[in-house]
């Protein structure tokens, strides 16, 4: 064995490794991408849902009534439930997969959980701007929720039922 034939087998050993790295780091960037396009899509809808439930529920006091029209049964992500039921290897690539599976129940129990409803539709949005689960959400959709959040009527509702929280 010459010296070109050992380099020549090693160049081709390099070769095939670099190109299989590259095949899975594509599959899972591909794949991140396209679970993160379908919640991003689905998102947008949930967030305008949102909005309008926190402005009703602020503005009549009837939590309970407005979440009923808002909510008549509990709201899931579909495109998370689908590729969680489906093709969960490829949604367990996801750094942020526990945090949106833990929002997508949130979203279920908003009717239902220890909060008041528009308190917990306010975290719900909150959360959204926290990494990792910013990921989920575009530029835009982070702008429309930080104008939620940044209404005098939402930040004092959150501000005050923060504080009687603590306080108790």
């Amino acid at each position: 064995m010459n010296l070109a034939t050992i380099l020549g087998t090693f160049a081709g050993y390099a070769g095939g490794l670099a190109t299989e790295w590259v095949k899975q780091w594509a599959s899972a960037w591909f794949a991140r991408h396209e679970i993160r396009g379908a919640v991003r899509a689905e998102i947008g809808g949930v967030l305008i849902t949102l909005n309008f439930f926190i402005m009703s529920a602020l503005e009549t006091g009837a939590a309970e009534d407005v979440v009923l029209k808002y909510f008549p049964a509990p709201a899931h992500l579909e495109s998370f439930q689908f590729y969680w039921n489906q093709k969960r290897d490829r949604i367990l690539r996801l750094p942020e997969w526990p945090r949106l599976k833990g929002w997508d129940e949130s979203l279920a129990a908003i009717a239902i959980g220890p909060h008041p409803p528009p308190f917990a539709a306010i975290m719900l949005l909150q959360s959204l701007l926290i990494a990792p689960l910013d990921k989920c959400v575009d530029r835009g959709s982070k702008k429309f929720i930080q104008q939620i959040l940044d209404q005098r009527e939402v930040d004092s509702y959150r501000t005050k039922y923060f504080s009687d929280y603590v306080s108790s």
